[in-house]
């Protein structure tokens, strides 16, 4: 099974979630490294996203890379991708795979929270879950769940439905 998980990161929360600044379209883009704990070992997971949803449609990229128990590095294009408030949700189709765990054509979907700066602690963090789906979903569902920190990295988003 492949999974994704997130940490620390560092970024301004739903960078314009209603006040009238920025782009109306969603927005998220970054990097972050993930180390995640499963019962066979750990996994340390990369991903990186850049994409939009501008009016219903939404467009980019992402790719992972999982070291540990198992190898794997995928990545596509994204199909589906909100942001509410700093909550984020995203789809996307495996293009491109060195594993039948993940093969082409199937989905991922991920959920998150950007959290904003770090402070001098360390805190806040960004947090991130990725999993994989049978096909890549169209309209993003709501979020369950808002996964693990970042061990390093950033997200930025942009709520660009402006709410009044």
């Amino acid at each position: 099974m492949l999974a994704l998980a997130a940490g620390q990161a560092g970024a301004v929360p739903g960078n314009g979630n209603g006040s009238g600044n920025g782009p109306p379209f969603d927005i998220v883009r970054g990097s972050g490294e993930i180390p995640f704990v499963t019962p066979f070992g750990n996994l340390n997971v990369a991903l990186q996203v850049d994409g939009m949803t501008k009016k219903g449609v939404t467009s980019g990229t992402y790719s992972a890379s999982i070291r540990g128990f198992i190898n794997i590095d995928i990545s596509g294009s994204l199909t589906c991708l909100t942001v509410d408030d700093q909550t984020v949700v995203l789809s996307g189709v495996v293009e491109q795979t060195n594993s039948s765990i993940a093969p082409i054509g199937s989905g991922v979907i991920a959920m998150g929270i950007d959290n904003g700066l770090p402070g001098p602690d360390g805190a806040p963090v960004d947090t991130v879950l990725a999993l994989p789906q049978g096909r890549p979903l169209y309209e993003c569902p709501v979020p369950l769940s808002a996964g693990a920190g970042l061990s390093s990295g950033d997200f930025v988003t942009h709520d660009g439905d402006f709410k009044k």
